[in-house]
Order: C-alpha cells, then sequence, then structure tokens
C-alpha cells in the first residue's frame, strides 16, 4: 500500500481480486468496507480522521492486517 504515510487516496496493491476489504479507525470502528475489483484498487480517505488506522483483506481463511497512516 502507498503512499505512507496517505492524504486523499491510498493505492492497494498485492491484495487478492474478490477479497473483501475493511478499514477500521484507532478505536476499531468500521470507516470503509468493500470488495477488491483490480489488482490496484484505490481506497478514498477523504474525510476520515488523521491518525493510524487498520486496513484487513480477508480472502477465504487468509487475513491480511496493516497500519495504515492517514494524515
Amino acid at each position: 500500500m502507498f503512499p505512507q504515510p496517505a492524504r486523499g487516496l491510498l493505492h492497494v496493491v498485492g491484495v487478492k481480486v474478490g477479497s473483501s476489504y475493511r478499514l477500521l479507525d484507532a478505536q476499531g470502528r468500521l470507516v470503509r468496507s468493500g470488495i477488491i475489483l483490480a489488482s490496484r484498487t484505490d481506497l478514498d480517505l477523504r474525510g476520515l480522521a488523521s491518525g493510524v488506522h487498520v486496513f484487513e483483506a480477508i480472502d477465504g481463511m487468509e487475513l491480511v492486517r496493516l497500519p495504515v497512516v492517514v494524515e
């Protein structure tokens, strides 16, 4: 994922197409969710609070969790 820290858009690469994703804020609240539709997916971060968020991608039994710093 890039850029880090992110502002505006976050570019997600390397996540299997068809995976579901969630973006959680620092308190664990869901702020974005959806399905990865392409090998590169852009997530709109506008309107999110600054700070560390968590990106989760789920494909069947595999879970990927990565920190995302939002400016």
